[in-house]
């Protein structure tokens, strides 16, 4: 109620955040955005994976983030910011950053997934050649090659090459415009 009460927040916005579980997206209502993002997070132990949600509202001049379970802090941003020497600039960056940080996490965990295939590729593709009736070795090779992408996207941002160009914008506002491409 105070969310609503204080930042007049759209009453569809305030049932995602309610609800939970919504689809990764990015609505936009007058004066705002709102924007739905899943943080992950594994127990090594367990094996298990856990999602959450990240909802934000981003304004002229504030953010409001909501997490059901604090996965990414505000002090994580704050370390990357202090790190490159960086100040907030405005909401959006400060969304940018949030979403970086949300996104990071994601790596060290599909790289996981690539090693756990590894460790059980006899199992898997065992379990592949009864059920696609294949030839063990050419299953062996499906599940190589399965635990190779889990790694390859895993590490997916050094596989980009791109040129950065420093525009101009109105009222003198500096900004960057990457052209980026994979190879």
């Amino acid at each position: 109620a105070w969310l609503r009460e204080t930042f007049h927040f759209h009453p569809l916005a305030m049932d995602d955040v309610q609800k939970h579980r919504q689809r990764a997206k990015i609505d936009r209502y007058e004066g705002y955005y709102f924007l739905v993002a899943h943080s992950i997070a594994y127990d090594t132990h367990t094996l298990e994976v856990e999602a959450n949600e990240v909802d934000l509202f981003i304004g002229r001049d504030y953010l409001v983030s909501i997490q059901e379970i604090p996965f990414v802090s505000i002090g994580e941003v704050h370390r990357r910011l202090e790190e490159a020497h960086l100040t907030v600039e405005s909401p959006p960056f400060l969304a940018y950053l949030i979403l970086d940080a949300v996104v990071d996490h994601y790596f060290p965990i599909i790289d996981d997934i690539g090693d756990l295939i590894d460790e059980h590729a006899k199992e898997f593709a065992e379990l592949e050649s009864l059920d696609a009736g294949m030839p063990p070795m050419q299953a062996e090779m499906i599940v190589s090659t399965c635990a190779e992408f889990f790694r390859y996207y895993a590490g997916w941002c050094t596989k980009i090459n791109g040129t950065a160009y420093q525009v101009q914008m109105e009222g003198g506002v500096n900004s960057n415009y990457s052209n980026m491409h994979a190879y």
